[in-house]
């Protein structure tokens, strides 16, 4: 790949991470939370992290949005990258079935390289929808999740995608 082309692909995680930055404080800005920038909150994790929420997990059944990515969101990707016993169970929990992104197999995803995983509302929708960004210490950009809002079950994701490099084992995805 010539230095252009690298330049090129550098400038445009930049502008991507710009933007979505930018929605994220909009969105906040437009649904009357100006009380300023939230401190993420923080999940550490291990190689062997056993991810075990209760049989449903309460942070599911809040409709505040900032807690859901502060809180769950760095959940759901530990238990998506984290091969566990109960990973497929995890997976019921946190995701529906038709889940974008669900189905990869934790051998097709590399170990991410952080011990603490942090996330942060990116976009919150009136209508139960908001997207999440996890960081797990990769350096291209975070996990990305959606989430929707499904009335007895409370949020469920639907989708996740991890950064280009560095989150999938090469040729996997």
């Amino acid at each position: 790949m010539s230095r252009k082309h690298r330049t090129m692909l550098v400038l445009l995680a930049i502008a991507l991470t710009t933007v979505l930055i930018v929605f994220g404080w909009a969105g906040r800005h437009a649904m009357g939370r100006t009380s300023g920038e939230p401190t993420p909150s923080v999940v550490t994790t291990t190689v062997a992290a056993n991810p075990r929420p209760s049989k449903t997990d309460p942070t599911l059944r809040t409709r505040d949005v900032q807690r859901l990515c502060e809180q769950t969101a760095p959940k759901v990707v530990t238990s998506y990258v984290t091969d566990s016993p109960d990973r497929s169970r995890l997976l019921d929990e946190y995701f529906t079935a038709q889940a974008t992104g669900r189905n990869v197999p934790v051998s097709h995803i590399k170990p991410q390289p952080a011990k603490q995983f942090a996330g942060a509302l990116n976009v919150e929708q009136p209508l139960g929808h908001a997207v999440c960004s996890v960081n797990t210490g990769l350096q291209s950009s975070p996990w990305m999740l959606e989430f929707d809002w499904e009335g007895t079950l409370g949020w469920r994701c639907t989708s996740i995608q991890g950064p280009i490099q560095g989150a999938y084992a090469d040729g996997r995805l």
